[in-house]
């Protein structure tokens, strides 16, 4: 694998180089010798630190790793997942309908469903839940009632803006992509960056279909993102997490997983049955087609003579009689006669009545249509309102808004649906934190404590209905580069910043390039 993918290009490894020199880095010996033949070897610096960081926990190894103390030993099981690499077994019977049919057959239906108005509808009404979300540094415990609350980052304001700006910024560009990850479960990323005015920063993503991203773990732990169907590699494109101090290049983000999966649950899973019941074949709406064209059109009551007409040679429907001369029923001309009723045809028929005055051909039109398919229409309404409660939106939030109801009406639907949007909203921005913005921070302003939340979504919409003023906080651009870039190369020269420890916070890949080169490095 090339290791050069692995960062951002060659050109910047370069710049790098030139820029900083290795006296600078306040390193051990043997740490700054392998991180020197690492450079010679033509790594960048980057992946040199993660090869000479590589090289001395070999050496460890090979001379024998020092016993921990029992504190130590207990601390670093409370700060570390004993179960990685758990994996949840589920009883075979939840595999299949009530009516036997499996439930894989629901990623063969997934691009069906997506075409389907209520399906689409649904899932509009579930993905909006989260628009236009506001972030703050959390509630001020001195005052409750504070609508600013605490500040992003109480160290430097500057990292507060910047960090606002980035978060409004992920959830206007990002987020409404990422959320397409509620119709399989999953979906991977490529993102970019700009530093086009010397701060770094989170500029975009690109999105792949679900089935042409895989995901890259190590020891159980996710460190990269698997590309496939790109036309410009005969290879997959492999995409790293973020490190320590370097943002992710992909993001594999899971919709509401179970049992700490990775791959998460189709938001569609619940809306499948009824689905299929409405749309597929023999569903209702294919039953209540029939029955419009059925009842919709009703042909008319003809009455005609019993007799035969003498016709001339050819006429379809004609036969020969007794006397050898072509006959034609008056029943077949009459069901003719019937028949072109359906296009409109304008009916000619003669007055010739019988002995008590009736017309010998007489034609009744029907005074009503559409009977008896009420019954129908209902189903298919108890339908849509299982297909939208099985999406995550309750009924009542779209025949409010298609009846346009107060929002007292609502309340008590909306705020246990925004319940469940704060849990989705709350997810996006830990992972959005732990793989771009915590090392965007370090990148560019050093080592900064902050702390960045998803303001409460029942308050923020609340707050909208009644019209009040949304509050702002600090936001902004940092367009000082020069302070900050020298605390964030001091940071960076010991290989400093914290590593954080949720599922989607690891460090960079280990390639076996950088493997081979550490040995090389202890061997020499």
């Amino acid at each position: 694998m090339n290791s050069d993918s692995w960062y951002f290009n060659k050109k910047r490894d370069e710049r790098k180089r030139r820029r900083l020199s290795l006296s600078k880095y306040d390193i051990l010996s043997d740490h700054e010798k392998y991180f020197k033949f690492a450079i010679r070897e033509g790594e960048s610096v980057n992946n040199a630190f993660q090869v000479a960081r590589l090289a001395m926990e070999m050496a460890v190894e090979k001379n024998g790793k020092p016993t921990p103390t029992e504190t130590q030993q207990t601390l670093e099981n409370l700060e570390h997942q004993l179960t990685s690499g758990y994996r949840p077994q589920l009883p075979i019977e939840g595999m299949f309908t009530g009516n036997g049919l499996p439930l894989m057959s629901l990623r063969f239906d997934i691009e069906n469903m997506l075409t389907h108005p209520d399906v689409r509808q649904a899932l509009g009404y579930f993905r909006g839940g989260i628009a236009g979300a506001e972030f703050w540094g959390g509630p001020n415990p001195d005052n409750p009632e504070d609508e600013q609350g605490l500040p992003i980052c109480q160290e430097n304001p500057q990292v507060g803006r910047f960090i606002k700006e980035q978060c409004e910024r992920f959830w206007d560009r990002g987020v409404p992509h990422l959320q397409r990850a509620d119709e399989y479960g999953w979906i991977g990323s490529e993102q970019i960056y700009d530093d086009c005015d010397g701060v770094l920063k989170w500029e975009n993503l690109y999105t792949f279909s679900p089935r042409d991203t895989y995901l890259l773990t190590q020891d159980f732990q996710p460190v990269g993102v698997r590309v496939k169907n790109v036309q410009q590699s005969t290879k997959p494109i492999d995409l790293w997490m973020a490190g320590e101090n370097v943002p992710a290049k992909g993001i594999w983000y899971a919709h509401q997983p179970r049992y700490n999966s990775f791959y998460g649950q189709s938001q569609l899973y619940a809306a499948w049955r009824p689905w299929r019941r409405l749309a597929f074949k023999d569903g209702a709406e294919s039953v209540i087609d029939g029955a419009v064209y059925r009842a919709g059109y009703q042909g008319p009551l003809g009455r005609y003579p019993d007799e035969d007409l003498i016709g001339p040679q050819g006429v379809p429907n004609t036969t020969v009689g007794a006397d050898g001369k072509p006959r034609r029923y008056a029943r077949d001309i009459m069901r003719q006669i019937c028949e072109q009723a359906k296009a409109g045809a304008a009916i000619g028929l003669p007055s010739k009545r019988d002995g008590d005055g009736n017309y010998l051909y007489d034609l009744v039109m029907p005074t009503q249509v559409l009977q008896g398919i009420n019954g129908l229409i209902d189903y298919v309404k108890y339908l849509r309102d299982q297909i939208t409660a099985g999406i995550g939106v309750p009924p009542e939030l779209i025949q409010a808004a298609d009846s346009g109801s107060g929002y007292s009406g609502r309340r008590i639907p909306l705020e246990a649906f925004l319940a469940n949007q704060q849990q989705i909203a709350d997810a996006m921005l830990r992972m959005f934190i732990h793989q771009v913005l915590r090392p965007l921070v370090l990148w560019n302003f050093g080592k900064v404590r902050f702390n960045v939340q998803v303001k409460s979504l029942i308050k923020t919409r609340t707050k909208a209905a009644q019209g009040g003023q949304q509050g702002q906080q600090d936001g902004g651009p940092d367009p000082d580069r020069s302070e900050a870039a020298k605390r964030a190369w001091e940071t960076r020269r010991g290989g400093g910043g914290q590593q954080n420890q949720a599922m989607f916070s690891h460090q960079s890949l280990i390639t076996d390039r950088m493997r081979d080169i550490a040995r090389k490095a202890l061997a020499a």
